[in-house]
């Protein structure tokens, strides 16, 4: 269960750019490891997971969890 009053903390203490820039991200079924390093530093509650998708070293998926995903998508 998501806490709403740490989300919308978090979120109020994000720049308008950081705030474009996540929205961005939002959006995106997978995120590149640049992408995932920058949601990381804006240290959200809760937010990223990995899957390792090949035997290959190096080779995840990253991805928004859903519940970050929606309450980006919902923010005015």
């Amino acid at each position: 269960m998501v806490n709403e009053d740490l989300w919308a903390k978090w979120w109020a203490a994000q720049s308008e750019d950081h705030r474009a820039r996540l929205r961005n991200a939002a959006g995106q079924a997978t995120l590149d490891a640049s992408t995932v390093q920058f949601v990381l530093e804006t240290n959200p509650p809760i937010g990223i997971t990995g899957s390792k998708w090949q035997l290959n070293e190096g080779d995840f998926s990253w991805s928004m969890s859903p519940s970050l995903r929606e309450f980006i998508q919902a923010q005015p």
